[in-house]
C-alpha cells in the first residue's frame, strides 16, 4: 500500500527517515541509497510499460546485477542498433 503525502517536503522527510533507517542497519553509505533510489525512479520512467526502447550498459548495469559492485555516478543508456538505424534512415 502506497502513502500518499500532503506536501513534498513531506515526501522527501519521510524517505530520507528511511534511507538513515535502512543505512544504519545495514551498514550501507547513505549518499549509495540516496543514489539508488533516484536512479531507480528514473530508470522505472525510461522503461514504463515494459518498454524496451532503452538498454541500461555500464556501471550502473552491474550495480543492479551485482549488489557489491563499485559504486557509480551516472548511468548508461544506449538504443538497440536496429532501433538506431531505423531511426537514421527516416
Amino acid at each position: 500500500m502506497s502513502k500518499i503525502f500532503k506536501t513534498a517536503t513531506a515526501f522527501r522527510k519521510s524517505l530520507e527517515s528511511r534511507l538513515m533507517n535502512i543505512s544504519q542497519t545495514t551498514n550501507i553509505d547513505l549518499q549509495r541509497l540516496r543514489r539508488k533510489v533516484a536512479f531507480e525512479r528514473l530508470l522505472a520512467r525510461f522503461f514504463v510499460n515494459g518498454s524496451n526502447t532503452w538498454v541500461l550498459k555500464g556501471g550502473y548495469a552491474l550495480e543492479m546485477r551485482f549488489a557489491h559492485a563499485r559504486a557509480t555516478k551516472d548511468i548508461d543508456l544506449t538504443l538497440p542498433l536496429q532501433l538506431y538505424a531505423s531511426s537514421e534512415s527516416e
